[in-house]
Order: C-alpha cells, then structure tokens, then sequence
C-alpha cells in the first residue's frame, strides 16, 4: 500500500540523484581533459578559431606567431581547382594568384569554392595565406572557409590572412583542402582575392606517424566520453520517469488509506 509507494519514491528519488551526479562527473572529466591541454598551449601564442572534424584538444588552435618561418612554400607546385574553374584554366589560376599585378575574380555572387592540391600525398598542407584588398577594396570577401574554420574578414581593408592549420586540421585535410571564398562586400559585385600562398611539410617533417596515432588515440578517448554521458544521460531519463511514477502513486495509496 502506501509505504511500498513511498519506499519506491526513496528508491527512484536515489537512482536519479546518481545519475545527475554521474553526469556532473563525467562533465567535469570532459572539461578537465580540453582545458589542460588548452593551458598547456598558452604561452607565447597566438589564437585562431577551432576545425569541427578535429579531437578536443585542437578545438581551439593556439599556434606559433612564427608559424609559417617554420613550413615549407610549396604554391608552385599545388594544383588548384574547383569552381573557379568555371572562369579560369588551373595554369590561369595559378599565375594570376602568383602575380602582384593580378588577381581572381569569383564566377559568382555568391561563395566559391577554390580546391588546392598538394604536389604528392607525401606532401601535408599545413596553412594558407590569402591577400585581399589590393585589386578592389570594395570587393573583398565578407569570410574565408579553410577547411571547417571560418575567417571573418575586414571590409575595405587591404592586407593578409594567415590561416595555419593545427595539426588535427592537417591530418583530417592531409594534401588536399579547400578554400571557400564569401560573397564580397559589395553586393552587387563578385569577390576578389588578390594572391593565396600555400605552405607545407613532408609526412617525415611534420612526424605524420607519430601525430596520427596520438591522434586517434585521443579521437577514442573522446568517443568513450561521448558514449558514456550519452549511457548516462539515458538513466537519468528512466529515472527521471519512474521519479514521476512512483510520486504519482502515493497520493492514491494514502488515499486509499484514509477511506478504509
């Protein structure tokens, strides 16, 4: 009768006070591991905005000022694509972007893909650098996709973006990556991007074997989390529900209680 529902409302009201302190534990866990590695980053660096595809700890770059003095130039060999083919041959693209007196102009309003190459799967791309401004300041791209980072631009504006890629950023992308190109500024006008500059490294220089399993290693760690919290958050879910049944019985069983 009424204490057996009550005794199951103490035992449902315990079972979700575990699982809400099991999802706090493992929240914790989750935050602790990011910011750590985070920290570790700090000093003497400089931030950019995190790739989506990555593991936690490259969520929020933070790389060398002197990051490009340490990669290789390797724009005359890559290969760039996409669909600013639609108004330039690869050769096209590749000597306008190389010339100071030249530039591309997006085939459309709206963004444009533009695919870069790497000579050789050996070859890593490790960051970009784009200029902009130079040809038609009114025609500067509102933001430049790197991959999955987005670079929100400066109107009217003539200068470089430097976009160095983590390293999470450049084992998901590996030789080839893509450059997305905003719609402009103006509006009625198509985007301008006076020159890209693309660096890399040699699977031995960037220490490709090494990275990659360090790599996946935290890729699993962090999908055990997520799989866990998910586990937990479904308990919490049935205990959350049998706390709302067991509390609704008990008013009926004093009820009965007090009529006999």
């Amino acid at each position: 009768g009424g204490d057996g529902a009550k005794s199951a409302l103490e035992t449902a009201k315990d079972r979700l006070r575990a699982s809400q302190e099991l999802l706090a534990l493992l929240a914790s866990a989750g935050g602790s591991g990011s910011g750590s590695s985070s920290s570790r980053r700090k000093e003497g660096k400089r931030g950019g905005s995190g790739g989506g595809s990555a593991p936690s700890s490259y969520a929020h770059p933070e790389l060398p000022i002197d990051f490009f003095e340490h990669q290789r130039t390797i724009t005359p060999q890559v290969t760039f694509g996409g669909d600013i083919l639609t108004s330039h041959t690869p050769d096209v693209v590749k000597a306008r972007l190389a010339n100071s007196d030249e530039c591309i102009v997006s085939p459309s309003k709206e963004a444009t893909t533009l695919t870069i190459a790497s000579p050789s799967a050996d070859m890593l791309i490790t960051g970009v650098r784009v200029f902009v401004g130079a040809a038609a300041e009114d025609r500067i791209p509102r933001t430049l996709q790197l991959g999955e980072r987005t670079l929100s631009l400066r109107g009217s504006t003539r200068r470089w973006y430097d976009m160095p890629l983590t390293d999470g950023e450049v084992l998901a992308n590996g030789s080839e990556i893509s450059l997305v190109i905003g719609p402009s500024f103006g509006h009625d006008n198509t985007s301008v991007v006076d020159t890209v500059e693309v660096y890399g490294k040699t699977k031995k220089e960037f220490g490709y074997v090494r990275k990659l399993a360090k790599w996946k290693t935290e890729s699993r760690a962090l999908g055990e989390l997520e799989r866990s919290i998910s586990r937990t958050a479904r308990s919490a879910g049935e205990a959350l529900a049998g706390f709302f049944a067991a509390a609704a019985r008990v008013p009926d069983a004093e009820g009965s209680e007090e009529e006999a």
